[in-house]
C-alpha cells in the first residue's frame, strides 16, 4: 500500500508539470488519475499520444469538478512521448527530470516526429535516410 501511494504521490507530480493541479490527495490530479485508473508513471509507457484525447474526454464527462483543457491535453501528449521516449533510450522516468524545459522538449520532439509521418514521401527525397531512421525508433 506505501508503494501505491508513493507511486500515485509521484505521478501527481509529473501531472502537475502538464497543467493538472496537484493541491492535495483528492485534488484535480487525484481525480484525473482517478478517471483513469492510472497506478504509475509507467502506465504511460502503454499509452500512444494520440490516447490524450480519450483520456481528457472520459475525465471531463465524469463526475469531477473541474474540466481539463486543450492545452493540458497537448501536454499530456508530450507526457506519453517523454515516457516512451525514454523506455526506448533505456533511461529511468525519474520525476526530477520531467521539467518545464523537458515538456518543451517533447512537444518539439513529438510535433517533428507527427510532420515525418505526416509526409512519409519526405524519406525518399536525399537526407530521407535521416528520417528514415528517425520513423523506425518510433
Amino acid at each position: 500500500q506505501e508503494d501505491g501511494s508513493k507511486q500515485l504521490k509521484l505521478l501527481r507530480q509529473f501531472l502537475q508539470v502538464c497543467g493538472i493541479p496537484n493541491t492535495a490527495d483528492n485534488g484535480v490530479a487525484a481525480q484525473f488519475i482517478d478517471s483513469q485508473q492510472l497506478t504509475s508513471i509507467e502506465d504511460f509507457s502503454h499509452l500512444q499520444p494520440n490516447d490524450a484525447r480519450r483520456m481528457m474526454k472520459y475525465h471531463n464527462e465524469g463526475d469531477n469538478n473541474t474540466r481539463l483543457g486543450f492545452i493540458v491535453e497537448r501536454n499530456l501528449e508530450a507526457l506519453i512521448w517523454w515516457v516512451r521516449d525514454r523506455h526506448r533510450r533505456k533511461l529511468p522516468v525519474e520525476v526530477a527530470s520531467w521539467t518545464a524545459a523537458a515538456l518543451g522538449e517533447a512537444k518539439s520532439n513529438l510535433e517533428f516526429a507527427r510532420n515525418v509521418l505526416d509526409n512519409p514521401q519526405e524519406t525518399t527525397k536525399p537526407g530521407g535516410i535521416l528520417k528514415r531512421a528517425l520513423l523506425s525508433q518510433y
